[in-house]
């Protein structure tokens, strides 16, 4: 296979040296170039196409927004990633970024010396890797649990029906779907507020259901999604916050760095945000919330698998199905990364298969029948 060629943007020297060391010591990529500011970049890639581009959020001249959005205009099939700090300022850029076609970003860290911050940003582009189906072994630059606390590969105590072994449609899951939705709930990773944008702000604010949304983020940036998500939308967007109750017009986004569970009292659905040990190397992960759902209630749910790497949320899907549960997946065309939405439907677990575009008009038509 041949090596993924990449190009490095960042107006910061140490940077551009951490991120050319991360590049150089991994096995299937290739660095190609580097450039201190948008305008450089442009001119070397007429000459040096690639097939990714680490990109600054803040550089002089001309910023990351706008460079993203010449790179896209000029060279469409060569993804973005962008690289930004975790301040306010920065997670708003970062999420617009993400809305206008950046593939996915890569938190600066916080890191105590260069080695620190080049074993915490070696996991990510690692992780990153994965998104093009690249599994890469490295020899000269190893990760361990203290440099992967966004993305670690520790394993939750939390029981879940094994996905290797579902290879069929749960016997007696319904393929009509039920005549009323009592939650709507979304998984959704790499190139998902993309995605939501194009989902969420399209609901009507009479949707008879709340909708609880699992994004794969680290902390900071989903409050930011939030934020862009209720400016456009109906209904009421906002990061989840423990012990609230769960209402009729609520879109709630779980928090980076914490899982997102239900729990069935007199009061309704509640949510509950736990640190329990990530699944799936996420959290929050989607078959925690799944799962957490079928455990709590009989009742039918509306389970939407959109795009993303990885198999979180088929094992959870599979556990609602032994309940009342009915499942879009996002079609692998208008994926930005097939990878949750497969592992749904090679497990025959999707009962519709949906471009992005279509998704928020038939959860919709769904959710808003008469009971």
């Amino acid at each position: 296979m041949k090596p993924i060629k990449v190009f490095i943007v960042d107006d910061t020297a140490i940077y551009r040296k951490i991120l050319s060391d991360v590049v150089s010591h991994i096995d299937g990529l290739e660095l190609i170039g580097t450039a201190p500011r948008g305008s450089i970049a442009l001119d070397k890639l007429r000459n040096t196409p690639c097939d990714l581009v680490l990109l600054d959020i803040f550089m002089p001249e001309m910023d990351g927004l706008e460079t993203l959005s010449r790179i896209k205009k000029e060279f469409p099939k060569t993804n973005v990633i962008m690289v930004s700090g975790a301040t306010t300022r920065d997670t708003e850029i970062t999420i617009k970024a993400l809305r206008n076609g950046a593939m996915d970003f890569i938190a600066k860290p916080q890191a105590p010396s260069f080695e620190e911050g080049m074993r915490i940003i070696t996991a990510e582009v690692i992780r990153i890797m994965n998104s093009f189906g690249i599994y890469s072994t490295h020899s000269r630059v190893t990760t361990d649990k203290s440099t992967t606390a966004l993305f670690p590969t520790a394993s939750s105590t939390t029981t879940l029906p094994s996905a290797n072994k579902i290879k069929t449609r749960i016997p007696g899951a319904k393929s009509v779907p039920p005549n009323y939705f009592e939650l709507v709930l979304i998984g959704v990773s790499t190139g998902g507020p993309k995605t939501l944008s194009g989902i969420i702000p399209k609901l009507p604010a009479n949707l008879n259901a709340p909708v609880l949304i699992v994004q794969h983020m680290p902390p900071v940036f989903t409050a930011s999604l939030a934020e862009h998500l209720n400016r456009d939308s109906e209904l009421e967007v906002r990061e989840a916050k423990d012990m609230e109750v769960v209402k009729r017009g609520d879109v709630l986004i779980a928090p980076g760095g914490r899982h997102m569970t239900v729990a069935k009292t007199m009061a309704g659905y509640v949510v509950k945000l736990t640190d329990d040990a990530p699944v799936n190397s996420c959290r929050p992960a989607v078959d925690v919330l799944f799962n957490s759902v079928a455990l709590c209630t009989n009742n039918p749910v509306l389970a939407v698998v959109l795009t993303g790497m990885g198999e979180d949320g088929a094992r959870g899907v599979a556990t609602l199905k032994l309940k009342t549960c009915y499942c879009l997946s996002q079609s692998k065309e208008s994926c930005v990364v097939y990878g949750m939405p497969q592992a749904v439907e090679s497990r025959d677990l999707a009962d519709e298969v949906l471009p992005a575009d279509k998704i928020a008009e038939r959860i919709t038509q769904l959710v808003n029948r008469a009971k």
